[in-house]
């Protein structure tokens, strides 16, 4: 191809002009791309953009608002050197090299439609089209070529060539010519391309630079999934492909890596959309909303229209890269614009089936280092409008938590995976993360429908709370009515953040796993009395690292009082009543809270343990009424070990309720979670114990006892206890039963649950049938 013409001719115009380029950049009718991009988009600094081979290179030319005009391609073997080569029109030629006394040396006329020089084979096809009426794509002159794995020219990759092109604009006077930006189309062994995976669908691509060894075992090939997702060894089994959130299916499916797992529909925009899958120098890309496999610009989840950008990136064996066999999961951009699904998503890696499940696979990977042991999963798990179908929890089984917007918290981070040092093959040691980014700062709302305005409640606001008070100097700050507009502002009183790990100071309290949040993902706060506030109001929580939230919180506009003690080992404490509450037909003004689970009438107790007889001879002190919410030896440090007992009382329907919140089982040391006393919800003189944040001890003896007891031991009861944990729910309605009436008189109803069992009922129903007969046993899901 001849150059001398139009070579000649910039040399002989160069004098006009001493102003040099750095790059020129695109015009608004002349603008360059390769692979789809512009290459001071994704490389401001060099402008490079990679070319996999076997695979199709692809140069584009764009005229903006003119049709049909002619433009001049250049191409070096060199980089493009910023003002190289002046040009009289403006801006300057930056590719090849520039020698005063060498004609514009090392570059190349791929084709000249403006007829500077002359190559009758390929000048004429170097035009611009007409604008898309469809698409709406600007007149466009596109080079393409395709190499197939037999058909890559010796050489060709491991090499640089640079592109500039100059456009005929006739907009632009006198010469109507105009240059766009020179680019660097690195060649290199690999593959790219956009899996057309459909909605909910995947794409199996083999890799061929390597192998990839994930949790022990080598894998050739993987499988691309639409929903976000990766597998291995195979495409996922489970229904709908992870389409319906069921993220334990999920886990337990094919070993895979989740790069934000939901409902995605990457064809939203178009059906040639999908999810860019690029491999070269050993690394595989794989981006969900990439550029160049969305033409709207991200991914939408299904039905949606909002945009996305995510990507996985699998560093494969053999390719001398320092973190071969790990990986990298990164979130540029998360669109808050979306809808049914906003804010929920899983992030993490399974081994699949061969997961070991009951521990707290469900972590948080904003942490700023985390670590798994071999066959251990580390997903962060978020669902903060319920729009999952399963949920993992602590233990593996759905437990109930108070979930985090992982919009918020994830946009714009990353994390590393590197396999911890194996003993034969990467990852079957399990894996190290590092994560970085911005603050993962947030705040969702409270564990609680309603407070208060007389205050005293403690309660849990859910969130992310790393840079709330990290120094715990009194920076962080909760304020009810932040603005005054009810009487405010009603500053709260901050306990401290649930976080077992004590990385946040004297705010962190005690929150071993399993419970019901991560850590550092609650806040624990008593409310003030707001005696302005009527219906709602607004808590504003202010951070250290100068984040705010403004949270609406409900409040009852006729609440009783409420209180919040903290109780040594094997200890009670009196309450005085407000509403009274009535017990086996007999109205009691003052209750008795012990530190063991149980409330009782007429006289405390300090019973440490001792199953449902010594329930029913008293508690150790004769004709002593009792509920036993989860009687068992709880509390092993006393105040010191986060937990409280609450009284809340409501004036206007009578009500009265007791919370254990975050205890603990004294011999084993474990999380027990949180269990509610309701007396007259369900009726004059009913019990509800709510038991849907309650957790077993899964090793030493810690049995609970739980039930109604009249305290007197003359009196007959029904024992329950099968040494199964299920005997009171064979009785129950719910559970398929006829249900269970006691006898005449006082008659207590009693169970004792062996350690690791869980109470199977989230509320346990005991209801004031007749003062004959006093109690029927319920079952409410």
């Amino acid at each position: 191809m001849t150059r001398l013409g139009f070579l000649a001719f910039l040399v002989l115009v160069a004098a006009s002009t001493t102003a040099l380029a750095q790059f020129d950049v695109n015009g608004p009718n002349a603008r360059q791309l390769i692979q789809g991009v512009v290459g001071s988009v994704v490389d401001p600094v060099d402008h490079d953009v990679d070319v996999t081979l076997p695979g199709l290179f692809r140069l584009t030319v764009e005229s903006g608002v003119n049709p049909n005009m002619p433009i001049a391609t250049i191409m070096s073997p060199l980089q493009p050197t910023p003002g190289v080569i002046p040009t009289p029109w403006g801006g300057a030629i930056d590719i090849g090299s520039w020698d005063p006394t060498v004609v514009l040396a090392n570059a190349t006329i791929l084709g000249d439609a403006i007829t500077f020089s002359g190559n009758p084979n390929l000048d004429p096809f170097f035009v611009t089209g007409t604008a898309n009426p469809f698409t709406g794509a600007p007149p466009t002159f596109e080079l393409t070529a395709q190499f197939g794995a037999s058909a890559i020219p010796a050489g060709l990759t491991s090499v640089t060539r640079a592109f500039q092109t100059i456009v005929y604009d006739p907009t632009a006077a006198p010469l109507n010519l105009d240059n766009t930006e020179a680019t660097d189309a690195n060649f290199v062994r690999g593959q790219s391309g956009v899996l057309l995976t459909g909605d909910d669908g995947f794409v199996t691509v083999p890799f061929i630079g390597g192998t990839f060894e994930f949790h022990g075992q080598v894998y050739s090939s993987v499988t691309v999934c639409a929903n976000g997702f990766v597998t291995f060894g195979g495409p996922p089994t489970t229904a709908n492909l992870g389409a319906d959130g069921d993220h334990l299916a999920w886990l337990n499916d094919r070993p895979s890596i989740a790069a934000l797992l939901s409902d995605w529909d990457p064809r939203a925009s178009s059906p040639t959309d999908g999810v860019w899958y690029e491999e070269y120098a050993g690394i595989v890309t794989i981006g969900w909303g990439d550029p160049r496999a969305q033409s709207s610009g991200g991914i939408a989840h299904a039905g949606d229209s909002d945009q996305n950008y995510f990507r996985l990136n699998l560093v494969l064996d053999g390719a001398g890269q320092p973190l071969a066999n790990g990986f990298v999961i990164e979130h540029p951009t998360l669109d808050p614009s979306a809808g049914a699904l906003y804010g929920s998503g899983l992030i993490g890696h399974t081994p699949g089936a061969a997961a070991l499940l009951g521990g707290a696979f469900d972590v948080s990977l904003r942490n700023t280092n985390g670590s798994a042991g071999a066959g251990i999963a580390q997903i962060e798990e978020h669902d903060a409008n319920g729009s999952n179908l399963a949920n993992l929890g602590w233990d593996g089984a759905g437990s109930l938590r108070c979930y985090n917007d992982i919009t918020r918290q994830w946009s714009g981070a990353q994390i590393v995976f590197s396999p911890n040092p194996g003993f034969v093959v990467a990852g079957d040691m399990g894996y190290q993360s590092t994560a970085t980014g911005p603050p993962a700062d947030d705040v969702s709302g409270l564990d609680v429908p309603s407070i208060a305005k007389t205050g005293g409640q403690v309660v849990e606001f859910c969130g992310s709370f790393r840079g709330f008070d990290p120094l715990n100097n009194g920076i962080g700050t909760v304020v009810f009515d932040p603005m005054g507009l009810q009487g405010g502002p009603y500053p709260a009183t901050v306990y401290g953040i649930l976080d077992s790990t004590g990385s946040f100071g004297g705010l962190s309290l005690p929150n071993p796993q399993p419970g019901p949040h991560r850590d550092s993902q609650a806040l624990r706060v008593q409310t003030p009395a707001m005696p302005g506030v009527t219906g709602s109001t607004t808590a504003r929580l202010s951070f250290h690292s100068g984040a705010q939230f403004d949270v609406p919180v409900s409040v009852s506009a006729t609440p009783g009082p409420s209180a919040v003690y903290s109780l040594g080992d094997d200890a009670f404490v009196m309450h005085a009543l407000t509403v009274p509450v009535v017990y086996y037909g007999q109205s009691w003004s003052d209750i008795f809270i012990g530190s063991n689970g149980y409330i009782t009438f007429g006289a405390g107790s300090n019973a440490s343990g001792g199953g449902a007889l010594y329930v029913e001879s008293g508690l150790g002190t004769a004709n002593t009424p009792s509920v036993c919410a989860m009687f068992s030896d709880l509390n092993p440090l006393g105040i010191f070990s986060g937990a409280t007992y609450e009284v809340h009382e409501d004036l206007a329907q009578g009500l009265v309720e007791v919370v254990f919140r975050a205890q603990y089982f004294w011999s084993t040391i474990e999380y027990a979670g949180t269990v509610k006393v309701r007396f007259g919800k369900q009726g004059p003189g009913s019990v509800e114990i709510d038991y849907a944040q309650f957790f077993p001890a899964v090793s030493g003896m810690a049995p609970i006892t739980i039930g109604l007891s009249d305290g007197n031991p003359a009196t007959p009861f029904t024992d329950f206890s099968n040494g199964q944990g299920s005997g009171m729910h064979a009785q129950t309605l719910a559970g398929g039963g006829t249900g269970f009436t006691s006898p005449a008189g006082g008659h207590s109803l009693l169970e004792t649950f062996p350690q690791n069992t869980v109470v199977p009922f989230t509320t346990l129903v005991f209801r004031d049938l007749a003062t004959a007969a006093p109690y029927g046993l319920w079952w409410l899901f």
